[in-house]
């Protein structure tokens, strides 16, 4: 079950100038295949490094409004998910704080009301000792 929080500003940004924040992104298929690889996104990553937190690029991507996320925690963590459309402004709570077994976890996503733009996934865990891991990735949202 995904539960959302959505966060409105009131400013006068609009969606393109929030894509300014935010360029370039991992291609993939609805399978999770990378078609064209960003690779300052979606690092540390699964299967390629060996990290308590690793992470997928998400797929679709670009996407029409749902995608999928793949993360991955060598043992349990406090997870933080969020969806952003600038470094600062929250615009979905995908996960907040909840507990993760280690393992390979999966999250379908769907995005509302949201426009056309670059936006930024981040993932924080937490362990239970105060180790906090984090990545990110990019994903685009189109028509």
């Amino acid at each position: 079950m995904i539960f959302g929080i959505f966060f409105f500003d009131c400013g006068q940004t609009t969606s393109s100038s929030y894509s300014l924040y935010f360029t370039g992104i991992t291609r993939t298929t609805a399978n999770g295949d990378i078609i064209e690889d960003d690779p300052e996104d979606w690092q540390p990553r699964t299967g390629v490094s060996i990290e308590p937190l690793t992470v997928s690029p998400a797929y679709p991507n670009p996407t029409n409004r749902s995608f999928t996320l793949r993360f991955y925690l060598d043992h349990s963590m406090n997870m933080n998910i969020t969806v952003n459309n600038t470094p600062t402004n929250v615009v979905l709570v995908v996960q907040n704080n909840k507990h993760c077994v280690a393992g390979v976890h999966s999250l379908h996503v769907h995005l509302r009301d949201m426009d056309p733009a670059i936006y930024r996934v981040y993932f924080e865990g937490t362990t239970y000792s105060g180790n906090t891991y984090t990545s990110f990735g990019d994903i685009q949202l189109i028509e």
